[in-house]
């Protein structure tokens, strides 16, 4: 025989399952939000930050749900571990090179030390491939300013200095093919 206790209880373990399962299966869209997207010709670039600080401190950056770069603050695993925040400073949404579109990335970090990291750019292609450059090192104060000319990658890196002219070195990034190997090289001006 069943009693009035018995289907309490029952309904209650049961509710708090269901409850319990609701919010951990919510978790991860709480947990994770998109900072930045844009679809290239390889499908959706996203910027989403995976933990729940306010200003953020662990980041992916995913092409058409293929995993780009990982950072977090203070990993000396993941990539930029001191600057965590990535943002894309430009997109060229036409050919570059043997690429279809590119995105130039500045990695950011949450001090006053510096106004900007380190830059890498990201040749997309139609058929979802994509080639990641290794990072230039800087430490900004001015943003830097990015132009295609002839198929070219310029991106100028004005140096930190006071009053109103800063002295300015450009550094030429070239998309180009090695072999059967699509390659981004930075090759700095002589």
């Amino acid at each position: 025989m069943t009693t009035a206790r018995d289907i309490v209880i029952f309904e209650s373990r049961l509710l708090l399952l269901v409850t319990f399962g609701l919010s951990i299966s919510c978790w991860p869209a709480l947990a994770s939000t998109i900072k930045y997207q844009r679809a290239t010709p390889a499908g959706l670039l996203i910027i989403e930050q995976v933990d729940d600080r306010k200003l953020g401190s662990e980041f992916n950056v995913r092409l058409a749900n293929l995993p780009v770069l990982h950072s977090k603050e203070g990993d000396k695993t993941a990539a930029f571990p001191d600057f965590p925040v990535p943002d894309v400073i430009r997109y060229v949404g036409e050919p570059v090179g043997p690429f279809d579109a590119v995105a130039v990335f500045q990695q950011f970090n949450w001090g006053n030390a510096c106004d900007g990291g380190p830059i890498w750019l990201l040749g997309v292609s139609h058929d979802r491939s994509f080639t990641k450059s290794n990072p230039i090192d800087n430490c900004g104060g001015p943003a830097p300013q990015v132009s295609v000319n002839d198929g070219v990658v310029h991106v100028t890196l004005p140096e930190p200095g006071q009053g109103a002219v800063a002295k300015v070195s450009t550094c030429l990034f070239q998309l180009k093919v090695d072999g059967r190997e699509r390659a981004i090289s930075c090759t700095p001006p002589k």
